[in-house]
């Protein structure tokens, strides 16, 4: 498997069957939820109720942020851990606002961002130093939908004269 740096592992400690707690390599707010379909001697207020009629015990918690944890128990499965490089974890932190070469905030971002799939870039330079790197992006959602009103098919007859024009 590919290293990857952008990667979100989590490690989820259990004991007696019980979760404890989830830990994960990420900085970022993840929440979990813990989803148990084991419910014989669950108390009624500990169930919940899919909209299929399925029940479980769960809960929902928030993951620790432990680096060194989730590398140590990945290690422990011979898989290969992407290190988090502290200069880029301090760029990220600071929103990109400062040059990670010589520390400088006079950087220009190029107005072009490209993009292959989930992946997008974009050009960065710093005015001080004149070094150059790329920005990486990810998709995080989006905002400020205009929608267009859809029209409702509501027979094959429909689906197929549809398709025809």
């Amino acid at each position: 498997m590919a290293l990857n740096a952008n990667e979100i592992r989590l490690v989820i400690h259990l004991e007696g069957g019980l979760v404890q707690a989830v830990y994960s390599n990420s900085s970022a707010p993840v929440w979990v939820a813990i989803q148990d379909f084991d419910i014989e001697g669950a108390d009624g207020d500990e169930i919940a109720t899919l909209d299929d009629g399925t029940e479980f015990v769960g809960h929902i918690e928030a993951t620790l942020h432990n680096d060194s944890h989730v590398a140590d128990v990945f290690a422990a499965f011979d898989e290969e851990y992407p290190v988090i490089d502290k200069q880029q974890e301090n760029y990220v932190a600071r929103d990109g606002q400062f040059c990670p070469n010589c520390g400088g905030n006079n950087i220009q971002a190029n107005v072009g961002i490209e993009a292959d799939g989930l992946s997008a870039w974009g050009r960065v330079g710093c005015s001080d130093c004149e070094s150059t790197w790329m920005d990486q992006y990810r998709l995080v959602g989006f905002d400020n939908l205009e929608a267009t009103p859809l029209n409702a098919i509501s027979s094959v007859a429909e689906i197929f004269a549809h398709e025809l024009s």
